[in-house]
């Protein structure tokens, strides 16, 4: 099976290279860009003020070349120091196992330094080719399949799901396979991917078909994950001036050798903009394999994928967003459980220093009922500066 995409990818790279012109022929074929962030990180320990202070310096360089007007080839790496007392404190070489994560298929990544108080990690989170012609496009390598709509939770996200309390990873993590789009319409159009497997006995493989229908845009899914043959579908629309999305999945295990319960993943949104710019989302989800009872901070460990987005089975989010200024933006976000009325909070500010400097101030606070108490029982306060080329 590896040897297969590498065939493909060392295939399409020969393809790539073949119909390229010398740089004395045309204007420059490629770009760079990418940022230069520096997050610190402060929590309590314990209730008599003792903190752990730990620090993430992150660069993203984000390359494209263009040999030709077909096809594309795209490389982003992503390289980071983790230095502070949080990596010192840490179990020998489980901070660093911690980290090098997100690898799928191909070990794209490494841990370039260890010490006592510093790792140093870089990683290839995208590297694929496409080619786009006419109607057709395939891309082929590393990349990000986002198959989701709504905006916390995507249980048609078959390939890559992520975790909305990684706010620090925007671009959020891709997947070594092949995906074929095919455009049918003006805002229709059906697609196939397939991810890369060491087994094929684990197979990831689906197709989307997007239409557009009284005015909404809706999509069907079907296919296979792991155990699971998967089916389901989402809607994009608007009821008035609200957005109204949403997007289910029903995973049905027919493994015997696996004894994972069939599962429903359903989730809803609507978000409204007001007159005054303030921007509401409020937004539910349903995991039929989710408890009820569950301390907040098991948001922060859950193994998410898209039959699990959530260990609850009844979710809520709410988010507000608001410009105080042009420069200061401000937000609030509220995830609860009904089950427990565990409930987590996250107010944000972010002030643009520059037109490319950043300055975003976060907090992430989890209440639990712990012994018939109330109370919080994890806070974490983030300041981070983003410098963006």
């Amino acid at each position: 099976m590896k040897g297969f995409f590498l065939s493909v990818l060392l295939l399409v790279l020969f393809v790539n290279t073949g119909k390229s012109q010398s740089d004395e022929e045309k204007e420059r074929n490629w770009t760079l860009g990418g940022y230069v962030k520096d997050l610190r990180t402060v929590f309590p320990i314990d209730g008599k003020g003792n903190l752990i202070v730990d620090n993430l310096f992150h660069n993203r360089l984000n390359f494209k070349w263009f040999p030709s007007h077909t096809f594309t080839t795209t490389v982003e790496v992503r390289s980071r120091i983790f230095y502070g007392e949080l990596v010192k404190i840490s179990p020998s070489s489980q901070f660093a196992k911690n980290i090098d994560t997100n690898n799928d298929f191909f070990d794209l990544s490494v841990i370039l330094l260890e010490k006592n108080s510093m790792i140093v990690h870089t990683m290839i989170d995208r590297a694929y080719m496409e080619f786009v012609k006419g109607k057709l496009e395939v891309r082929v390598g590393r990349q990000r399949i986002n198959w989701g709509i709504n905006t916390v939770w995507n249980p048609n996200d078959l390939f890559n799901a992520y975790s909305f309390f990684d706010f620090d990873y925007e671009e959020r993590p891709g997947t070594d396979a092949i995906r074929i789009q095919y455009y049918t319409g003006a805002a229709s159009s059906i697609e196939f991917a397939i991810k890369a497997v060491h087994k094929f006995e684990d197979p990831v493989a689906a197709v989307l078909w997007k239409i557009n229908k009284w005015k909404y845009d809706f999509q069907l899914l079907g296919g296979v994950t792991g155990r699971d043959l998967a089916a389901g579908g989402g809607w994009t629309g608007n009821i008035k001036n609200a957005g109204f999305k949403g997007e289910m999945t029903y995973f049905y295990n027919f493994s015997k050798l696996s004894s994972d319960p069939n599962s429903f993943a359903s989730t809803v949104a609507f978000d409204y903009s007001f007159k005054n710019s303030m921007y509401l989302i409020i937004s539910g989800l349903y995991n039929s394999n989710g408890e009820n009872k569950l301390d907040s901070l098991n948001l922060l460990t859950f193994d998410i994928n898209a039959k699990n987005l959530s260990p609850f089975q009844y979710t809520i989010f709410t988010q507000l967003g608001y410009p105080i200024t042009p420069l200061l933006n401000s937000g609030l976000g509220i995830m609860y459980n009904p089950g427990d009325h565990s409930l987590f909070i996250n107010p944000t500010f972010t002030i643009s220093v520059k037109d490319n400097i950043d300055l975003d101030i976060l907090t992430q606070v989890f209440f639990t009922n712990v012994a018939d108490v109330y109370k919080a029982v994890g806070q974490l306060y983030f300041m981070r500066i983003k410098w963006s080329f």
